[in-house]
């Protein structure tokens, strides 16, 4: 009988334990709850719990249970393409033409759209977003460097490969730029696909960025310029094609009421379900890329002193 009235921890203490928010409480006051031994949620309880839920560690108090940028949620990844997109009103007598890679950057005339959806004119636009009055697209990190020098004012943000530059003050990440506030500020990009391309794009006449993200704005600017469009997919690295930039390329055509009504369906990142997720590439990055029209502004490249510097175009 006495046996049976001694009380053990069980599983309602230890879920109490779980949920209660005293992350900011001092470890040696976690660590003994009421005597009940050495059950230490610092040491113990809480990298178990994270490590299973993929979590964050806990920095604050309410903070315990925030997912990661890169967490891998359970719930449905794609996102669908609007359903019958209006075409843009414009001149009817402008031609429209697909390309892709930096072959065909360098092939395109008229207005050249160089489309990177992952992640670099995303990124782009998210930078204009946090305040960047302009973008100035370069071909090498060195180009990137010497510009720094003359202007420390100026904000790096690109990859080689995929990876932040060492020296740069942000990755080719538009979830790191929502952490940033570019203010007035003038940013300098580097990427292996989209400002490849635009450097490429020699022998076209205009050129304008384009991802899911200032997709309509974008057709409603070049609709408005009149001249022949060439849309260029920029694929991975410029040399494969990827299906979020022919996607986006297919709705820029039928938003110019040039191509097929664009299919009722989902954009899957077919070559990340493949490799799995890399630790630069956080699947908050890939969420935020098709988030189709989220911005009402267009990104046109001015040629000016020989630089090629991206402004705003609000519409």
């Amino acid at each position: 009988m006495a046996a049976s009235r001694v009380r053990r921890p069980g599983y309602r203490r230890l879920l109490v334990l779980l949920l209660r928010d005293d992350a900011g409480r001092p470890p040696d006051r976690r660590c003994r709850p009421r005597g009940r031994g050495p059950v230490c949620r610092r040491r113990i309880l809480r990298p178990w719990v994270h490590a299973r839920t993929g979590d964050r560690a806990a920095r604050g108090r309410g903070d315990a249970r925030r997912p990661r940028a890169d967490y891998r949620h359970h719930g449905s990844f794609p996102r669908a393409l609007p359903d019958g997109p209006t075409a843009v009103q414009g001149d009817g007598a402008v031609k429209v033409r697909r390309s892709n890679l930096v072959a065909g950057a360098r092939a395109a005339t008229g207005t050249a759209v160089i489309i990177d959806v992952y992640r670099a004119f995303t990124t782009a636009a998210f930078c204009v977003a946090a305040g960047a009055r302009e973008i100035i697209l370069v071909e090498r990190p060195e180009e990137a460097f010497t510009l720094k020098s003359q202007d420390g004012q100026l904000f790096l943000t690109g990859e080689v490969g995929g990876e932040p530059i060492p020296g740069f003050d942000a990755g080719n990440s538009p979830s790191a730029i929502l952490g940033f506030d570019l203010s007035d500020r003038r940013v300098v990009q580097r990427t292996s696909a989209g400002t490849q391309g635009v450097c490429a794009a020699v022998a076209a006449t205009s050129i304008v960025l384009a991802s899911f993200v200032v997709a309509a704005a974008t057709a409603r600017y070049v609709a408005s310029v009149g001249e022949d469009v060439t849309l260029v997919a920029m694929g991975e690295k410029g040399a494969l094609s990827t299906h979020e930039d022919e996607a986006c390329a297919a709705y820029l055509e039928t938003l110019l009421g040039r191509g097929e009504p664009v299919r009722p369906g989902f954009i899957e990142p077919t070559w990340l379900s493949e490799r799995g997720w890399p630790d630069w590439f956080p699947r908050r990055d890939a969420e935020l890329a098709l988030e189709v029209d989220r911005f009402s502004f267009a990104l046109p490249v001015y040629r000016e002193n020989g630089l090629l510097i991206a402004r705003p175009v609000f519409s």
